[in-house]
């Protein structure tokens, strides 16, 4: 289970798109994806080791962070045309 910052991003920028969703909406989304995660990883046998759920995990917040970012830069281009 090695997904890449760019699955995750990609990931969320698909699930997001096309709606209108308000900040606490993105962020409920981005707790649900979390959950899942870890519900992944809870059904794993052998389980996976610390630094592999760390990794995932550190992976699905810098594509959520990157997302936010890139999202808040075309809302900010948007508004100055």
């Amino acid at each position: 289970m090695h997904r890449s910052i760019g699955d995750y991003h990609s990931l969320i920028s698909k699930t997001v798109s096309g709606q209108k969703h308000t900040a606490e909406a993105r962020e409920e989304l981005y707790e649900r994806a979390r959950t899942a995660l870890m519900t992944e990883f809870g059904k794993l046998d052998p389980p996976a080791s610390d630094a592999e759920i760390f990794g995932e995990q550190f992976k699905l917040d810098f594509a959520i962070h990157d997302f936010e970012w890139s999202t808040a830069t075309e809302m900010s281009y948007a508004n100055s045309a």
